[in-house]
């Protein structure tokens, strides 16, 4: 049982390195959001979508040996929690399973809190893709038309739409 114990202590490891390196793309994400690169974000997407595949399989894997472990030692199936698995577990992986769900968790809070700024980010630029559109629509359709800033006066209205909406 030993063995089943190393085994899940890796799986959580392997789960906090994907969990760091999606991180570490939602940061960067964050970064090309804000200097509206449309391409590295396509690109951060697209390795989002891995790491989540990944993700996924690492969880199944530990979600069995976490049942497999809970069944061995006599547990139910919804007993099969890390926290309960630890005080169990022989030796130095009691502790190291309770350390590695710490980890675990605050890097799942670390994400969530990346994914809401992202999303809101995504979110302004999005709006402001709209109104320049809608700007536009109007300038073609004859409905508005472009006048140059001819003073810091004629800009006013203008002065921080970004950073309000940001």
């Amino acid at each position: 049982m030993t063995s089943e114990f190393a085994k899940l202590l890796e799986i959580l490891v392997k789960q906090r390195d994907v969990f760091l390196k999606l991180r570490q793309i939602m940061e960067s994400a964050e970064t090309a959001l804000r200097r509206y690169d449309a391409s590295s974000v396509d690109e951060h997407n697209k390795t989002t979508e891995i790491i989540k595949l990944r993700m996924s399989a690492l969880e199944q894997a530990r979600r069995n040996l976490t049942e497999r472990l809970a069944k061995n030692l006599g547990l139910s199936e919804e007993a099969s929690t890390i926290s309960n698995l630890a005080t169990r577990a022989p030796g130095r992986f009691g502790p190291a399973l309770i350390d590695m769900k710490r980890q675990l968790n605050k890097l799942a809070e670390s994400v969530a809190a990346q994914n809401r700024k992202n999303h809101i980010l995504a979110r302004a630029s999005l709006e402001i893709v709209h109104d320049l559109g809608r700007l536009l629509g109007q300038v073609a359709g004859g409905s508005a038309t472009y006048k140059p800033f001819n003073t810091p006066e004629d800009a006013k209205p203008f002065a921080g739409v970004i950073s309000r909406r940001l």
